[in-house]
């Protein structure tokens, strides 16, 4: 169930509205209506071991205390809740209504709350571990709270395919993170899920003041700890929208060079003391040869960034004129072939002395 529209007077003193809230000492539910004349809710649940239990009010007060368990006499045997929903139908103005649908649940003895599109609970306490009812692996601990500590509201946001190349993310889900308290006022740490394609890839986590401003997120600053399948963010002192991207490492890191431990070759090769190393590789042009550059999990671009594939070689004048480059994903699955280069000439086409070095040959199409 989802909130329905709400509708009211534009004269009515106060816009009809109603609050369901849980006092844990008491194992109450308490309901307050503003706004309205008349009051009756449904409210139902599922208790720990899957027993399920209603309560229905036609004639409610503005403020209703309901039991979450049995009483028989003066003994009472309060019910653990687990999840449930509550309907509320107001009557103000000359019979005009106002209704309202709250879904609920209680996590590690939390109580939260649905509206629309996000989690929220109330009162928010220190040193207590919040974790979103949607996603386990989102979770917020208050380090610091002021006099009168405020609410908490989690939202997952998906994002459209533009905005996820925009940031550079590898996930189509980001997590606004919202509250009635002011920046500032408060410390928290922040846990959130990386994205199953940046799983034992270097991350980082970007924030923006909402999701249209997603193009231009900045990076968290802040001390961020990262174990196999989450990260955790120390001291945040803001809420704001928050997403996870890969790391784009400068093109210098990317670079495998033939005496590095990532080159192979099917047969031994020739070692010429030219190149970025003096430890260029060679072989006779015979069909069958060849080498291969392997990049690490931490070197591979990741969805939304930007990247070219390179080579460059040592001209010489016996060498072939369509040393063909192509590319292959970690199973050994074709993806493209990106091209074949003239090992006679430089990158750019031109002739020069034998030994010259050619300068980087940018393969067209493989810019993403």
């Amino acid at each position: 169930m989802l909130p329905r529209a709400i509708a009211y007077a534009d004269d009515h003193e106060v816009a009809p509205h109603v609050h369901l809230t849980f006092d844990n000492p008491s194992n109450n539910f308490l309901m307050k209506a503003e706004g309205v004349d008349h009051a009756a809710f449904t409210l139902d649940y599922i208790d720990e071991v899957g027993t399920r239990s209603g309560v229905t009010n036609a004639n409610a007060n503005m403020e209703e205390k309901i039991y979450a368990g049995t009483c028989s006499q003066e003994v009472c045997v309060p019910h653990k809740v687990k999840e449930g929903s509550f309907s509320f139908e107001g009557i103000y103005d000359d019979m005009r209504t106002y209704n309202a649908d709250i879904l609920f649940r209680f996590i590690d003895g939390i109580f939260w709350t649905y509206d629309v599109s996000k989690w929220s609970t109330k009162t928010v306490e220190l040193g207590k571990k919040y974790t979103a009812p949607q996603n386990s692996s989102v979770s917020v601990t208050f380090t610091k709270l002021p006099e009168n500590p405020g609410s908490l509201s989690i939202e997952e946001v998906a994002l459209t395919d533009e905005q996820v190349k925009s940031v550079g993310a590898l996930s189509n889900i980001a997590y606004d993170i919202t509250s009635d308290m002011k920046d500032g006022e408060f410390e928290y740490d922040l846990s959130l899920p990386i994205p199953d394609a940046l799983i034992g890839k270097d991350v980082e986590v970007r924030f923006a003041e909402s999701v249209d401003t997603l193009s231009t997120a900045e990076i968290v600053t802040e001390l961020v700890q990262k174990d196999s399948n989450k990260v955790a963010i120390k001291d945040l002192s803001h809420f704001t929208v928050f997403v996870i991207t890969g790391v784009n490492h400068p093109s210098a890191s990317n670079m495998i060079d033939d005496g590095d431990a990532n080159f192979s070759t099917n047969v031994p090769w020739n070692n010429y003391a030219a190149g970025i190393n003096g430890d260029v590789k060679y072989k006779s042009n015979v069909a069958g040869n060849w080498a291969r550059w392997t990049f690490t999990d931490a070197q591979v671009p990741v969805s939304g960034q930007t990247y070219a594939i390179s080579t460059h070689w040592v001209v010489w004048n016996d060498h072939v004129v369509n040393a063909t480059y192509r590319l292959y994903d970690q199973d050994g699955t074709l993806i493209s072939v990106l091209g074949s280069v003239d090992q006679n000439k430089m990158a750019d086409g031109s002739s020069a002395p034998n030994g010259t070095l050619s300068g980087w040959y940018v393969f067209p199409g493989a810019q993403q």
